[in-house]
């Protein structure tokens, strides 16, 4: 009896603890709120924006631009920022922290496009439906 409750406790307890991780989030590209969603490109009618968001207390979080690589670490609340010398242009952005990683294509200095492309148009159907 001793023994199952230790063990369904262990249990219980690794299981609050992996659940309360925290996770690589975008929440901010300059002033555009993205709220941590996670699509595959993102607009962004301003240049040289600054990214905003969370992850672990003082984890390493790398941003590669294009070519151009970079690193940021979470202060001890997990908040984490870093300024992009980008111009307007169509940029490839990989951000990642520990075994987390977000892909997507920023296109900065551009409204969003009249006829979004075809991802956009299902995830935006998906949405209106809801």
């Amino acid at each position: 009896m001793r023994i199952t409750t230790f063990l369904t406790a262990l249990v219980f307890s690794s299981a609050l603890f992996f659940s309360f991780a925290a996770t690589l989030q975008l929440n901010r590209i300059g002033s555009l709120d993205v709220s941590g969603k996670k699509y595959s490109e993102w607009w962004y009618s301003g240049t040289y924006p600054t990214f905003y968001g969370t992850a672990d207390a003082s984890a390493t979080v790398n941003v590669t631009i294009a070519d151009k690589s970079g690193s940021t670490t979470a202060d001890s609340s997990g908040n984490w920022s870093y300024f992009t010398a980008s111009d307007k242009g169509d940029y490839k952005v990989t951000l990642s922290s520990g075994d987390q990683t977000y892909l997507f294509t920023l296109h900065l200095g551009q409204l969003l496009p009249s006829t979004p492309p075809p991802a956009l148009q299902a995830t935006l159907r998906l949405m209106i439906s809801r």
